[in-house]
């Protein structure tokens, strides 16, 4: 019995669980007022609407860094909003931009609308995973 038990825990303990732990570095965050929310997608379906996770974290000399635990490999992209005002959400101008700062992963760029999946998706497939996001 207790042979069969250690095979079983050796074959358990050889296989590859497909996870990391994603750091998400920000910088060049304009002040330290408010925080940052981090969203964080899977899908091209879901991205800029519904984040698989959603994230806040407090700005400390300009800066940001956030260690998201266990992320399954697989693409993703990442939306963040500098929320200057506390309230929880990014606001809007009266004629549709964010009035707010944001970026997304691969500092992929916004034209005539926010920016596409294509442009901002990435890959986690290795033991730890990071990325640089630039606001």
């Amino acid at each position: 019995m207790n042979k069969l038990f250690a095979i079983i825990l050796i074959i358990f303990s050889s296989i590859n669980t497909s996870k990391s732990d994603l750091t998400i570095i920000i910088e060049n965050i304009e002040n330290n007022n408010g925080q940052i929310i981090v969203g964080i997608y899977n899908s091209e379906a879901s991205f800029l609407k519904k984040p698989l996770i959603r994230k806040k974290a407090r700005i400390v000399d300009n800066r940001v860094e956030l260690i998201i635990k266990d992320i399954e490999y697989g693409e993703y992209a990442i939306s963040i909003v500098h929320d200057e005002n506390n309230n929880n959400k990014i606001d809007f101008h009266f004629y549709g931009p964010p009035s707010e700062k944001t970026a997304v992963s691969n500092n992929a760029k916004s034209t005539f609308g926010p920016p596409k999946w294509e442009a901002a998706k990435f890959l986690i497939n290795k033991d730890v995973s990071s990325v640089n996001i630039n606001m």
